[in-house]
């Protein structure tokens, strides 16, 4: 079995992240002005965020930016 890609346990961060602060994919995206769709292809690990992307997203739901 393949390992797990760093993107993949990223966006499972992220995920558990937005679920435990009971927001929805569409918030998200509103916060970062895509469509729903590209969070949730952040989210399965399938596209790879930029930097700001992920500073937002970190301010967004507390996550360190260093464990990211």
């Amino acid at each position: 079995m393949a390992e797990e890609s760093i993107w993949a346990r990223r966006g499972k961060l992220i995920k558990n992240a937005r679920e435990t602060k009971g927001l929805f994919q569409k918030d998200i995206a509103k916060f970062l002005d895509v469509k729903p769709n590209t969070v949730s292809s952040y989210e399965s690990g399938v596209r790879k965020m930029d930097f700001d992307t992920i500073r937002d997203l970190c301010k967004l739901l507390d996550i360190n930016i260093n464990i990211f």
